[in-house]
């Protein structure tokens, strides 16, 4: 959700078969941010390193979402300041053109940071047209743990959809 953790909490107290992680998607001064692992709203306007800051601090994770997309309110501009701060990037956003998700697959592997795929879902349809998976259940923290050793991105047979899959 958009400036709340309010949804995923509900969906974690309804869910029983599907992991729900915390998150919610904030907006800094110079762009946004997901920020996963924290059960509590994070206010949103604040300086982006400093909100990163504060996201660590407190045990969260970062990922930044459409890097690159000079469509939407990214961080292209600030994407330096925060490299030491962050979890992961989005390499592919089902929303954004693929000349962007491309670049971003660059900087992922340029800075050896994980790479995540995400729908950026504004519509029920778009739910799930790209996902990351991590295998088994571990607690979201060990998944970016495990993430950061070794990960590939892949197609999922038959569409647009990408899977990450750790090797």
């Amino acid at each position: 959700d958009h400036g709340t953790v309010e949804g995923s909490l509900k969906a974690m107290q309804l869910s029983r078969r599907i992991k729900v992680i915390p998150g919610q998607e904030i907006k800094t001064k110079q762009g946004e941010i997901l920020v996963y692992g924290l059960e509590w709203d994070l206010p949103e306007g604040h300086d982006l390193r400093k909100t990163c800051q504060k996201v660590k601090r407190s045990g969260g994770y970062i990922v930044i979402p459409h890097p690159l997309d000079p469509t939407r309110f990214s961080v292209r501009k600030s994407l330096s300041q925060v490299l030491d701060l962050i979890d992961g990037i989005e390499i592919h956003n089902s929303r954004t053109p693929a000349p962007f998700n491309h670049y971003a697959r660059k900087i992922s592997a340029r800075f050896g940071i994980p790479g995540f795929a995400g729908s950026d879902a504004h519509m029920l349809s778009e739910i799930g047209k790209a996902v990351s998976d991590a295998e088994g259940n571990p607690p979201f923290g060990k998944q970016v743990r495990i993430i950061k050793k070794q990960y590939s991105l892949l197609p999922r047979i038959g569409g647009f959809i990408y899977k990450l899959f750790h090797i």
